[in-house]
C-alpha cells in the first residue's frame, strides 16, 4: 500500500508472476500409406517476451515424399500505435487424399502437395471489429497415384499449380473465448481474388456466422451459417467443399465441392 496523491486515498501495487507461454507436444502415428510418423510442435505465445506469437509444426518418418513435413507461423500483434498486427506461415505439406462422389463413393487416392506462405496485416476498429489482408502464394502439386481412377495431364495441369491471390476479410467477435465459447457471435466477411501472377484467375466470397447461447451450468447451444461463391477459373483444390467433422458430420471429407 503506497499513499495516493488525493487525502485519504491509497494505491495498491501488486506483484505478477506470468504465467508460462511456451509449448510442446510430441506424437506419432501409423499408416498402411505412410508407415510410421512422428509429429513435433513447439510454440510461444510470448516469444521472448515480446508479445510475438511464434509456432512450429514438424513431421518425420513414414515415406520420403512424405517425411519433412513443416509449417511455421509467426505474428506481431502491434507493429505501430494503431495496433497492426503482422503474421507470416510458410509450409510445405504432403498428404494422401481420397477424392469421393456426391453419393460417399472412393474416387481416386493419391498424394497431393501444397507448399506456400501467407503474410497477413490486421487493425482493429473496436474492442469486437477488425479487418485483415491477406496475400496467399500457393502451390497445389500432383504427386502421384495410389489407387483407384487416374487423372490425366491435361486434367492435373487445368487443377494444379500456382495460386496468388490477395484476400480482404471483415471480423465480428464478441465471444467470450476463442477456443471454449459460451456465449457471443462471431461472423466474418471475406473475398478472395486471384490473378496476381499465379496461374488461375477467380474471385471467392464468404461469409460465415456463428452464435453461442449458455444453458445450465456447463451447455452451450451453437449455431452456424456458412455462404461462399465464386466465379472464374477456379482450381479442384480451391473449391468450396463440404463434408466432414469441420462442415458436415456423418459424410465423407469433402464429399461435396463446387464454385
Amino acid at each position: 500500500l503506497q499513499p495516493g496523491k488525493q487525502p485519504g486515498g491509497t494505491i495498491l501495487e501488486i506483484s505478477v508472476v506470468e504465467q508460462k507461454t511456451g509449448t510442446f507436444s510430441i506424437g506419432g502415428g501409423y499408416s498402411a500409406s505412410d508407415g510410421l510418423v512422428g509429429i513435433i510442435t513447439v510454440g510461444d505465445k510470448n516469444f521472448r517476451g515480446s508479445g510475438d506469437n511464434v509456432n512450429v509444426h514438424w513431421e518425420f518418418g513414414g515415406k520420403s515424399s512424405t517425411t519433412g513435413n513443416y509449417s511455421i507461423s509467426y505474428q506481431k500483434p502491434w507493429i505501430d500505435s494503431k495496433q497492426t498486427s503482422l503474421g507470416f506461415t510458410v509450409y510445405n505439406m504432403v498428404n494422401q487424399y481420397i477424392d469421393y462422389n456426391t453419393n460417399g463413393d472412393d474416387i481416386a487416392t493419391y498424394n497431393r502437395r501444397y507448399r506456400g506462405f501467407d503474410i497477413t496485416l490486421g487493425r482493429p476498429v473496436n474492442d469486437y471489429l477488425a479487418h485483415y489482408v491477406t496475400l496467399k502464394n500457393r502451390w497445389d502439386e500432383y504427386v502421384n497415384w495410389v489407387s483407384g481412377q487416374t487423372y490425366s495431364d491435361e486434367y492435373i495441369k487445368d487443377n494444379y499449380g500456382l495460386t496468388r491471390s490477395i484476400i480482404l476479410s471483415r471480423v465480428f467477435d464478441s465471444r467470450d473465448s476463442n477456443t471454449n465459447p459460451s456465449t457471443g457471435t462471431r461472423y466474418s466477411l471475406s473475398g478472395e481474388f486471384a490473378g496476381l501472377g499465379g496461374d488461375f484467375n477467380f474471385s471467392k466470397y464468404t461469409a460465415e456466422m456463428r452464435h453461442y447461447w449458455k444453458v445450465g451450468k456447463s451447455q452451450v447451444v451453437a449455431a452456424r451459417g456458412v455462404f461462399g461463391y465464386g466465379s472464374g477459373h477456379i482450381p479442384y483444390m480451391q473449391q468450396f467443399t463440404a463434408g466432414g467433422i469441420d462442415t458436415l458430420r456423418g459424410y465423407r471429407d469433402d464429399q461435396f465441392r463446387g464454385n
